[in-house]
């Protein structure tokens, strides 16, 4: 009964099972076995086993002897016998007699090539991009460590690059991101093919791609290859039924003259890349350690800033607009202060670069609406009704929160009216989108605040870009002030200015008067209003009605 029994095991077992004598020469094996493997008892029948040699590692001596384990579990890989290979979770039992001696083995095999095969999707999935099928972050510096260490044994140098393409998010934009997927699919593929087997490229994410050169004797030899990189990409695409163009912008970081790390060099290459950006695109530029301290610098100043956002260190200084005919002061212009605890009082070229497009902007800017509000509220309740200006930057401007707040903070201080309030915003807004910064525009006006554009001239806003912005005030940039007793290229600039202003029905400020003697010559040119050190320079609110007072006493330029 218990032969029949382990006889009806043996043959139904879903795990093949076979059976070998003392000498490893196969017995038995079941159908099982046949269905893993592909061989038959006949053809495996009395022959020595050799199956599980294949790719087995640390695996069982066969046939045993008397200092052979009784048991042995592992992993092997075998070859069926249409030549496929097989993953197999091999289970060996040594079957002795009573004097020890080695009668049989049992060797059970569990077919895991399906639990193989998963792995190697979780790891495809882990370690490749899922769009271009190269590889993505985490195998990058995977493949960047063993490219480090062999390059310390060997003595070589390994550069890292950081590659951005320049414009794909307008064809992502215009054409859809079915052709931007195909056009990333091609970049990546036209990278690898100028790749050599021991360099690796990757995709981080977006458009953005990193490049590891590997085996360099001196930085410069990797110059070719992205030469030969930034021409491949600056051939035209065709992802739809458009053709296209992209340019690329590179930064380099080399190893070990910038770093012996695989993540700094990464960031390094990153700032480069950035550099490359600034200096016009479509090219590669490679890392100076200048522009590492420099950042580090900005990260401090930004760090200082955050805490003096919180530690309330930031005020308003005011600057007069003064009527040149009228000689009255018809507003003033609110100036962000930092005071410093260790510095002084801080004018924003000092830390303004560390502000913009980093988190912080946003909250300072709505920080000096807020506390223009609260001071042109206290004037009120003392009977000044100045009217005041407050600059905004474009990455304030086009915040997807700023009309909404802007909005609540005009609700919160309901007793300045709106029409007293005038917005300033650069010409470098104008290069952004136009049409969201022309709606953000036409909200603020429509909730009662006039629109200057600040610096006009200092930037390449067009006509056109002017035209279609709802724009109540023109501010001459100060270059074209300073000069203008002198130069008379700048003075027909400002009556251009002027006379344009005219036609657009736009009022004109001129920037920068910083003597007096430059009020008459703007009167003769037609300019109304001006502010500049030759009128005041930039005071605390506590002061201003002093100041009112004694210019108002003598009337300079009468």
């Amino acid at each position: 009964m218990q032969q029949q029994l382990a006889a009806s095991v043996f043959e139904a077992s879903y795990d093949g099972i076979m059976l070998t004598d003392a000498a490893n020469r196969v017995l038995k094996v079941n159908p099982s076995f046949t269905r893993i493997t592909g061989y038959t008892p006949e053809d495996v029948a009395g022959h020595i086993s050799t199956l599980f040699r294949h790719k087995t590692e640390a695996g069982p001596h066969l046939p045993a002897d008397a200092q052979s384990p009784d048991h042995w579990q592992g992993e092997c890989v075998i070859r069926r016998r249409n030549n496929t290979e097989c993953h197999l979770l091999l289970s060996v039992s040594v079957i002795r007699d009573q004097q020890a001696s080695v009668q049989h083995h049992v060797l059970i095999l569990t077919d895991i090539s399906h639990i193989k095969q998963h792995e190697a999707e979780l790891r495809q999935r882990a370690l490749y991009d899922s769009l271009t099928g190269i590889p993505n972050r985490q195998l990058f510096s995977e493949l960047l460590e063993r490219a480090l260490a062999a390059a310390t044994r060997n003595g070589t140098m390994v550069a890292v690059c950081y590659l951005d393409l320049d414009g794909f998010k307008q064809i992502n934009d215009t054409l859809g991101h079915a052709a931007g997927d195909k056009l990333l699919v091609e970049v990546a593929g036209r990278m690898a093919l100028l790749l050599r087997s021991s360099d690796a490229v990757a995709r981080l994410g977006g458009d953005e791609f990193a490049l590891m050169i590997t085996g360099l004797h001196h930085a410069l030899e990797c110059s070719d290859i992205l030469e030969r990189m930034l021409s491949a990409i600056n051939a035209p695409f065709n992802p739809g039924s458009h053709q296209v163009r992209v340019s690329a912008s590179i930064g380099v970081a080399v190893y070990p003259e910038d770093s012996r790390e695989g993540e700094s060099l990464l960031c390094y290459a990153d700032k480069a890349m950035y550099d490359a950006k600034k200096q016009g695109k479509s090219r590669y530029v490679f890392f100076e350690p200048a522009l590492h301290s420099e950042d580090q610098a900005r990260h401090r100043l930004y760090a200082e800033l955050l805490d003096a956002l919180i530690n309330d260190e930031f005020v308003l200084h005011y600057q007069p607009k003064i009527d040149l005919f009228s000689r009255s002061m018809t507003g003033l212009e609110a100036l962000l202060r930092w005071q410093h605890p260790e510095r002084g009082l801080l004018t924003p070229v000092e830390f303004l670069p560390a502000v913009l497009d980093s988190d912080i902007e946003f909250e300072l800017g709505q920080w000096v609406i807020r506390c223009l509000l609260q001071q042109m509220t206290e004037w009120s309740e003392v009977g000044h009704d100045y009217h005041a200006s407050f600059n905004v930057s474009a990455g304030q401007l086009l915040h997807p929160e700023f009309c909404h707040n802007l909005e609540y903070l005009l609700a919160r201080y309901a007793g300045v009216q709106p029409g007293r309030l005038e917005l300033e915003f650069q010409e470098n807004a104008v290069q952004n989108d136009l049409p969201k910064l022309s709606a953000v525009l036409e909200h603020c006006r429509r909730l009662g605040l006039k629109i200057s554009l600040d610096n006009f001239g200092a930037e390449h806003a067009s006509l056109i870009s002017l035209k279609s912005l709802p724009v109540d005030i023109l501010k001459i940039d100060r270059s074209f002030i300073t000069d203008l007793l002198t130069n008379p290229a700048d003075a027909c600039m400002v009556e251009g200015v002027v006379q344009l202003a005219t036609a657009l029905q736009m009022l004109v400020v001129a920037e920068g008067m910083e003597v007096p003697e430059l009020g008459k010559r703007l009167q003769q040119l037609g300019c109304h209003y001006v502010q500049g050190y030759g009128i005041s320079h930039p005071m605390p609110a506590s002061a201003i009605n002093d100041w009112l007072v004694e210019w108002n006493r003598n009337r300079p330029f009468q």
